[in-house]
């Protein structure tokens, strides 16, 4: 089932839309049993990395106002939405922020990692990991932590779901740089000149980290925290 997710009107949030079957959703307060478009607390969806397990979809059930199934308005293919993006780990979820580096051309997260192991159906520490972003077009790092996440404009378009680590499809920010780009450089072909780059976004705890660059290298090393950041350093100079 399709559901419309909107918030008391005094927040002034865009709504969610989310896609589930009717029997994964479930209330917080069993003890007061809710209809599916009764004002939920909290709510749950498929987890995109465990088949057949749930995880919780963040929705603030204090500031819900109401759900509608199946509504006019659903987004289409068109539409800007962020989708879980497996680069092999996951930034760790009670870890420090990433460390980043910056160069004229190249750019660089480095951050604890984990990855999913399959027996256990757990999390296991993996070691630093190293992003590159090769002949990025910009980078945005810094608001909102995990608890402000609800007013970041990706919120309602799937940034709850990405579990770390996602891609943001017809990226509005991508669509303004073209525009304002245009403005000093009218000649360049918006659809030739910008067709490669795509948009990435990694949460953080008190951080999330957003880059439109053409591709990502990743690569994971057992490794103190402070080597890694040497040897990028040396590798981006």
């Amino acid at each position: 089932m399709r559901f419309k997710i909107t918030y008391k009107p005094d927040l002034a949030l865009p709504p969610v839309f989310v896609e589930a079957a009717r029997g994964e959703f479930h209330s917080a307060q069993p003890s007061r049993p809710k209809s599916a478009t009764d004002g939920w607390w909290v709510f749950i969806d498929r987890h995109p990395l465990l088949p057949g397990e749930v995880s919780v979809f963040r929705a603030f059930g204090d500031h819900v106002h109401r759900m509608e199934e199946d509504p006019p308005d659903w987004p289409d293919e068109r539409s800007e939405r962020v989708v879980p993006l497996d680069i092999g780990c996951r930034p760790l979820l009670s870890g420090p922020d990433g460390f980043l580096l910056q160069g004229e051309t190249h750019a660089a997260l480095i951050f604890l990692c984990s990855r999913f192991n399959a027996t256990t159906r757990m999390y296991d520490d993996a070691g630093v990991a190293t992003v590159f972003f090769r002949h990025y077009l910009a980078t945005c790092y810094g608001w909102p932590n995990d608890e402000a996440l609800i007013g970041h404009p990706l919120y309602p378009k799937g940034l709850v779901r990405a579990d770390g680590v996602g891609e943001v499809h017809n990226s509005e920010w991508l669509k303004t740089l073209r525009i304002r780009n245009g403005l000093s450089f009218p000649r360049l072909e918006p659809a030739r000149e910008y067709a490669s780059i795509r948009h990435f976004v990694f949460e953080f705890k008190e951080h999330l980290f957003e880059c439109l660059a053409p591709s990502i290298e990743v690569a994971v090393r057992p490794e103190p925290f402070e080597d890694a950041v040497a040897r990028v350093r040396t590798e981006l100079d």
